[in-house]
């Protein structure tokens, strides 16, 4: 199924916004597949490569200002 089909049938279930998340996780999952796969790359390394990625994102949005009320 092409992003467009995707789109069509998931959007008006869950909102242009739910569909491109959706979207972007079974993107996410596929790449993990193919690196578990082609490059014998465990899930555990995956994860733990997340994990570090979302500490610096967390870390990073702390240090900005709060939003205006």
């Amino acid at each position: 199924m092409n992003f467009e089909e995707f789109l069509q049938k998931v959007a008006p279930k869950v909102g242009p916004n739910g569909a491109f998340s959706l979207a972007r996780d079974a993107r996410i999952t596929a790449l993990e597949k193919i690196l578990s796969s082609k490059l014998n790359i465990q899930k555990e390394e995956i994860d733990k490569s997340v994990d570090e990625e979302l500490e610096k994102l967390a870390t990073n949005i702390l240090k900005m200002p709060p939003l205006p009320n």
